[in-house]
């Protein structure tokens, strides 16, 4: 009796141990399965309903209701796989490679079904202050387009971010772009690190497309940006030169905005933000430089 106990016991748990390693590879390929879905490009029409082969009126009237909401209610939920997808990823430096064809294939499918759109019929959408959540850069080794060296390898050691946005706004009469890195200095001393100037719409659309070998909408912006500005407790100091760039949008709601580098095509992932520490760099821009002799380092 107690032999034949102990036996039984012994199966259990053998079956269980051959049963775990068959768990833990389902829970590995789990993100891998999201990749490859998320990567087909084929367009989805599950949502479309079954039709005779020549509707009725009332039919088609019925038909086209349903076609415009499940579409909205389809791409609303790839916002929310999107938004699932890029957290976690320190703003894309740390994406794993199947993080990224997640996120790769989410936002080609919202940038198809968006394409021909114009932004500006959308202006509380496109103009406000919005958090930046991923940026799809392969490497960020020296330096990542969102936040320049602050955001690259040795710069996050040195200046861990707490805080980074970009917003397009409407101010007296035109429109601001402003790029906000709020950081702590060896995680103790807070900074900011600011680039603000005008933007407007691209109107050399075709020969930029040309020199880049890209598409560019007609949502594309180009921002002209004054000297970066950059703060280190209740110093601010003028440094680095004038730049200009293009970001054309690509995608756009009520929650998020994407939008690709106009020379290198690399996506950003945008979210709409009401954080107070959106708005550190009007007190940046407002404040008088200093030099680096003035303050008393050089």
């Amino acid at each position: 009796m107690r032999s034949a106990l102990l036996l039984a016991l012994l199966r259990a748990q053998n079956t269980a141990r051959a049963l775990l390693p068959r768990a833990a590879a389902a829970k590995h390929n789990t993100v891998s399965q999201r990749a490859a879905t998320y990567a087909l490009r084929a367009p989805d029409r599950s949502w479309l309903p079954a039709t005779a082969a020549v509707p009725t009126a009332r039919t088609r009237t019925r038909l086209d209701a349903t076609a415009a909401a499940a579409p909205n209610a389809r791409t609303q939920r790839y916002v929310d796989d999107l938004l699932e997808a890029v957290a976690d990823t320190d703003r894309g430096v740390r994406a794993s490679d199947d993080a990224r064809r997640i996120v790769e294939g989410l936002i080609g499918r919202l940038e198809r079904g968006y394409a021909g759109t114009n932004a500006e019929e959308t202006p509380d959408n496109l103009y406000r202050d919005t958090e930046v959540l991923y940026v799809g850069q392969r490497s960020s080794r020296r330096a990542n387009a969102a936040g320049g060296r602050f955001r690259g390898r040795f710069g996050r050691l040195l200046f861990k971010t707490v805080g980074l946005y970009q917003h397009v706004l409407r101010e007296d009469g035109e429109v601001v772009a402003v790029n906000q890195n709020l950081f702590r200095f060896l995680g103790v001393l807070p900074g900011c690190a600011v680039l603000k100037g005008r933007a407007e719409p691209e109107t050399e659309l075709q020969e930029l497309g040309e020199k880049w070998n890209r598409t560019l909408s007609p949502n594309t912006l180009r921002a002209t940006f004054d000297r970066p500005r950059v703060k280190f407790g209740p110093l601010v100091f003028a440094v680095g030169p004038e730049s200009t760039v293009r970001l054309d949008t690509t995608y756009l709601d009520e929650r998020v905005r994407i939008s690709r580098g106009g020379s290198t095509g690399t996506p950003f992932v945008f979210a709409a933000t009401d954080d107070a520490k959106k708005d550190v760099w009007r007190d940046v821009v407002a404040a008088e430089p200093v030099s680096a002799r003035g303050a008393g380092v050089a």
